[in-house]
């Protein structure tokens, strides 16, 4: 068993604990943060943020989605973005653009938004 340090609070904890005993923070996982709903620089709504790598494994390949929902909690459009070589421990910066959206889907129409982030695995 190693030490590693918590993302979330910094203490030493056993590199197998599923969350923090300290403060809670999910360990096994990658974790989005500092999210913002913006316009791009052509006027489509944009969601920006960052991904931190929690699992201790370099990740070759992450994908990033985001769901947009309408004021009656309706999903109305789903966009992504990889992010590619996201190694233990780092935190890179996303962008996910909704190039392609519906004409009748303004930014007005976006109500809330949820961002989830994934391990992508290929099997050749």
């Amino acid at each position: 068993m190693a030490l590693i340090k918590c993302p979330e609070c910094g203490k030493e904890i056993s590199d197998r604990a599923e969350s923090c005993p300290n403060c809670g923070c999910l360990i096994d996982e990658e974790k989005v943060s500092d999210t913002s709903l913006t316009k791009d620089t052509i006027g489509f709504p944009s969601v920006m943020g960052r991904v931190t790598n929690n699992t201790g494994e370099d990740d070759s390949l992450l994908y990033v989605n985001v769901f947009f929902y309408n004021k009656n909690a309706e999903v109305i459009f789903i966009s992504g973005v990889n992010v590619i070589n996201l190694h233990a421990g780092e935190t890179k910066s996303f962008e996910c653009s909704t190039i392609g959206i519906p004409d009748n889907i303004t930014y007005e129409d976006i109500a809330n938004y949820e961002v989830i982030a994934r391990k992508m695995h290929y099997q050749f």
